[in-house]
């Protein structure tokens, strides 16, 4: 099976740093796998299947703490190629959004890179951010209102998959 048709399932979810992190981090996360086993069972099945998906963006956000996140995406696959289409986007929502991402700081340049691979695919983000109180300074789920991207919380994700734990 080729990259390109790993990722061709009609139902997939994009997944924000912020997401990977809640559900790796022993010290910040809110539902670690260490704690959650099923949880990691069954987010690397999605992999597996095609139905979860990260820009490499995310890959090198989760690079800079040596947590084992990133050596954990690797491992399982879960980065996309962009494609034209996905650049031609994150083009779109930085001339829309440009505070979106905060050139002089480093560790927060995935965010139009996740919206951007959703929306190309018709996929749904999972993020931990909120929508900001004021769009000079949006989150993710501001810019995805506006795109028409679905965008949900990681316990929505949970809900939408019907996991229990």
């Amino acid at each position: 099976m080729t990259q390109q048709s790993l990722f061709s399932s009609a139902v997939g979810y994009c997944m924000d740093s912020s997401c990977i992190i809640a559900m790796w981090s022993k010290d910040y996360g809110w539902y670690s796998f260490d704690v959650f086993p099923s949880l990691k069972a069954n987010i690397e099945k999605m992999i597996q299947d095609g139905e979860a998906a990260v820009p490499k963006e995310v890959l090198t956000e989760l690079s800079r703490k040596d947590d084992g996140a990133h050596e954990w995406a690797k491992k399982c696959k879960l980065e996309h190629p962009i494609d034209a289409n996905q650049t031609r986007i994150v083009s779109e929502i930085m001339r829309d959004f440009p505070k979106l991402v905060d050139t002089k700081k480093m560790g927060e340049q995935a965010d139009p890179f996740v919206i951007a691979l959703a929306e190309s695919k018709k996929w749904t983000v999972v993020t931990s951010e909120k929508n900001s109180a004021k769009l000079r300074k949006p989150n993710i789920p501001d810019v995805c209102q506006a795109r028409k991207v679905k965008c949900i919380s990681v316990m929505d994700f949970f809900r939408e998959k019907r996991w229990k734990f």
